[in-house]
Parts: C-alpha cells; sequence; structure tokens
C-alpha cells in the first residue's frame, strides 16, 4: 500500500513538473528542484517504515529496528536458556532422585545377597559331611547308605576278563578293586549306621584272595603275602587259609605255613575236609590219608 501511494505522489508532482515546465510557466532549475521532491517524496512514502528505524543520536545514526531485533534476540536467548536450565535442573533432580532409589535398592539387593550368602555357607556347612565314597555308596554324616555299584561293576568286569582270559587285564582290574575297597574302608571311620548292600568278610576275602592269586602267578611275592594275609583277616574260610599256606609256601616262610596247616587239619570238620581237599588239588599235600596229612609237599 505504501509503495502504491509514493509511486502516485511520484508520478503526480512529475507530471505537475513537466506541464509547468512545458508551458513555461516555471524555469528549469525550480522544475529540477520539483522532480527532486517528486523523487524524494515517493521514496520516502514507499519506504516509510524503514525509515522510521533510523534515530539520531550523538554517536551518530542508529537503527532502531535492528536494536529491537537485537533485544528481542536476547530475550528470546535468555527465555530459551532459561527453559534449558530449567530442564536440566529437573533433569538433574530426576537423575539424583534416580540414585537414591538406586543406591537404596542396591543396599537392600546387598543385604539380601549377604542372607543368599549366609544360607549357603549353612548349607555349605551341613552338607559337607555328605559325599560319594569311592564304592559308589554314600556317606551322611555317621550314615552310610546305598550299594557299592562302583566296585560291583569293576568286579563284573574281572569275571569277564578271567573268562576271556585276559589274566594281565584282570590282574589291573583286581588291582583296583582293593584300592576302591581299602579307599572307601579308610572314610567309614566314625559310622554308626549302614544302610543298603556292602561287602561280606567272605566277599572282601575274595577280592584280596583274588588279588593274591594273581600277585602270586605274576611271581610278585611281595605283593601276594600282604593281600593273601589280608583275606585270612577278613574271612578265616577253608579257602582264605589254603590260599595263605600256598602264598607263604611260595614265599618261603614254611614254618608258618606248616604251623597254620597243622592248626587247621588237627581236627576233624567240614572246614578242614574242605581245606584238606584245596591243598591236594593244589598239590601241596601228598595225599588225603590222615597219617600224612599235615605234611605239605615242598
Amino acid at each position: 500500500m505504501k509503495l502504491t501511494i509514493g509511486l502516485l505522489i511520484f508520478i503526480c508532482v512529475t507530471a505537475v513538473t513537466v506541464h509547468l515546465a512545458a508551458t513555461k510557466k516555471i524555469d528549469t532549475p525550480l522544475a529540477g528542484v520539483l522532480l527532486f521532491f517528486a523523487i524524494a517524496s515517493g521514496f520516502i512514502t514507499a519506504n516509510y517504515d524503514v525509515i522510521s528505524r533510523f534515530k539520531a543520536t550523538k554517536d551518530g545514526i542508529e537503527v532502531e529496528t535492528a536494536l529491537n531485533q537485537i533485544d528481542e534476540a536476547k530475550l528470546s536467548a535468555l527465555s530459551e536458556i532459561k527453559k534449558d536450565v530449567d530442564a536440566h535442573k529437573e533433569s538433574i533432580r530426576l537423575l539424583v532422585a534416580n540414585a537414591n532409589d538406586t543406591a537404596k535398592k542396591l543396599e537392600e539387593q546387598k543385604g539380601s545377597l549377604s542372607e543368599l550368602i549366609q544360607t549357603a555357607d549353612e548349607l555349605i556347612d551341613k552338607t559337607s559331611d555328605i559325599y560319594r565314597l569311592p564304592d559308589g555308596r554314600t556317606r551322611m554324616g555317621s550314615a552310610i547308605s546305598g550299594n557299592p555299584t562302583v566296585l560291583l561293576e569293576k568286579l563284573k568286569e574281572h569275571d569277564e576278563q578271567i573268562k576271556n582270559k585276559d589274566f594281565q587285564g584282570a590282574y589291573a582290574t583286581i588291582k583296583e578293586c582293593v584300592k576302591i575297597y581299602e579307599e572307601s574302608k579308610d572314610k567309614e571311620d566314625g559310622v554308626a549306621m549302614k544302610t543298603g548292600g556292602s561287602l561280606t568278610p567272605d566277599g572282601i576275602a575274595m577280592i584280596y584272595g583274588a588279588a593274591s592269586e594273581h600277585a602270586l602267578r605274576a611271581s610278585d611275592k611281595e605283593q601276594a603275602l600282604p593281600w593273601a594275609r589280608k583275606a585270612h583277616e577278613a574271612s578265616s574260610s577253608p579257602r582264605s587259609k589254603a590260599l595263605l599256606v600256598r602264598v607263604l609256601m611260595g614265599c618261603g616262610q614254611l614254618e608258618e605255613a606248616q604251623k597254620l596247616a597243622d592248626d587247621t587239619l588237627k581236627t576233624e570238620s567240614k572246614e578242614s575236609s574242605e581245606f584238606r581237599s584245596i591243598l591236594v588239588q593244589a598239590g601241596i599235600l601228598k595225599n588225603q590219608s590222615p597219617t600224612n596229612e599235615s605234611t605239605p609237599t615242598k
């Protein structure tokens, strides 16, 4: 709108000036002044808003609009900064609150963890005396339960090896059986009750007897004799006595072998008859006659 008014003022003044100059009613200098006035009036009218922003000061001319815009920019920037500060304050407050909540939760979790550790320690204390024996049984405090499954499986393996005439393998297996039995036996101290299966005296004597037989066959006399004695200690059966006599003789301890044979054969009984039969089959006694039954073959 201002541009249109300025243009009209310029056109009107210019037309009048041109007419007056053409009719010689005004001279050329005045016409020039009027034309300058027309241009200035039109320009000022069209650009009044811009020109009005300039003001004179003692330091020169300032653009009022620019100052206002700068002030507005300052106020806007300060407002935005204040908003950002307020937002950061709120974020910090939330962070502090969350940190306090986290610290509280950590303390609660620490307490719960301490309780769990204490419970675990108590459980470990209660279960520390519960463990499995080498032979497969389980010891719980002063009680042993279960069956010697590990040892029984090894004995089955030994029997299969004997059946297949793998005597070297059978010797190694029976030595494992002796080790398993003795390690399990060592852990039976203080046991007041046993439930389940366990080796009988004859079963123990069988293990040591088999081990002694293998050792004797392998000419391992130093090992054969202790096992033969342990077999006799576990069960004084005719078989274990006969084995001990054989091993004693094989180790050159004839006097002890003779005494054991005499003590066993001096009475007539089922056990002495079985003992005599075993020695005869082994070729240790010459015959089964009462007159020379206690004379082992050297």
